[in-house]
C-alpha cells in the first residue's frame, strides 16, 4: 500500500508524521494574547495586590479592574486582607465600563479571605460594602 503513494506525498507524511510526534512528547504550547508570546505554561494573570494595595476603601468603593483575557482555565481567584468586617462582592463587565455585581461575595470578612469562581466576562473587579483598608489581589490561570 505504501509504494503505490507518489514519493513527494509519503516524503510529506513522514515529515508531518515527526512533527507530530515531537509536539506530542514536547507539549503543545499556548499562545498569550496579551503579550504575543508563546510560552510552555497555561497564561497566568495577575500580580500580588493587584486589585488595592492597603488601600483606605470607602464604603462602596471599587477595586482596579482586572482583564481576564487570556485566562485559560476560566476560573479566577480573589485573595487578600481586610483591616476591618466587609462584604467584597465580585462585579462583572465586558467593556471595563458599565459593571454588574453578582451573587459571588466574601461574605462579612474582617482578615484574610480567598474565593475562586467560574465566569464568561472579560472584567472583574471589587466592590466593598464598608470603608475599611485592603489588599487584594485578582488572579487566574
Amino acid at each position: 500500500m505504501w509504494s503505490r503513494i507518489p514519493e513527494q506525498t509519503r516524503w510529506t507524511l513522514q515529515v508531518l508524521a515527526w512533527w507530530t510526534a515531537v509536539l506530542l512528547f514536547v507539549g503543545v504550547p499556548f499562545l498569550s494574547e496579551r503579550s504575543g508570546h508563546v510560552s510552555a505554561q497555561p497564561f497566568a494573570g495577575g500580580t500580588h495586590a493587584n486589585a488595592w494595595s492597603a488601600v483606605a476603601v470607602s464604603s462602596s468603593g471599587v477595586s482596579t479592574a482586572f482583564d481576564t483575557i487570556g485566562c485559560r482555565a476560566g476560573v479566577t481567584t480573589v485573595f487578600g486582607n481586610t483591616g476591618g468586617a466587609s462584604t467584597l462582592t465580585v462585579q462583572y463587565s465586558q467593556n471595563n465600563a458599565t459593571f454588574y455585581s453578582s451573587a459571588v461575595n466574601t461574605g462579612s470578612v474582617s482578615g484574610n479571605f480567598g474565593l475562586s469562581f467560574a465566569h464568561g466576562a472579560r472584567y472583574v473587579r471589587l466592590i466593598s460594602s464598608a470603608a475599611v483598608t485592603i489588599t487584594a489581589t485578582i488572579a487566574c490561570k
